[in-house]
């Protein structure tokens, strides 16, 4: 099951990376019946949680939403340009703060081989998104399990 959440993440993560909206990825991956209901809404619940949680970290630190961070060319290299897009992409509609961006970078060094393939990014990404150790917004789904049901 924890796969196909992986799963799930990794193509709401294309999705987004495509410029499509969260719903339009939702329901077409609804429609191929492929994945269940509950893990598709569990992983657009922590998309949105991680959104959201940028967006309450930009209005209690507001000195730290006003810079940007930018690769230098050594950098660029090392994930591929393709990515650098998805990166800047996913920075913009708020899913990636600076702080993120940089612990991809950090991360992206325990790679053998460089420029990184898409699957290997999406993993650094995800890790940012399901990265347990910040601190979660009231009513966050991060720590329900899948088998939890809510009233």
């Amino acid at each position: 099951m924890r796969n196909r959440l992986a799963e799930v993440l990794s193509k709401l993560l294309d999705g987004l990376a495509k410029e499509k909206s969260l719903e339009q990825v939702e329901s077409k991956l609804l429609k191929k019946n492929k994945y269940d209901k509950t893990i598709v809404a569990t992983a657009y619940s922590w998309i949105i949680d991680k959104i959201n949680t940028n967006q309450i970290g930009h209005l209690t630190v507001p000195a730290a939403s006003k810079g940007m961070r930018i690769f230098s060319e050594d950098e660029m290299y090392i994930i591929g340009m393709s990515n650098y897009n998805r990166l800047l992409k996913l920075f913009n509609i708020g899913l990636l703060t600076n702080s993120d961006l940089d612990g991809v970078m950090e991360q992206i060094f325990f790679f053998p081989e460089f420029p990184l393939s898409e699957d290997e990014m999406n993993f650094l990404i995800l890790n940012s998104i399901i990265d347990a150790d910040k601190l979660s917004i009231p009513g966050s789904r991060k720590l329900l399990y899948l088998s939890d049901k809510i009233n």
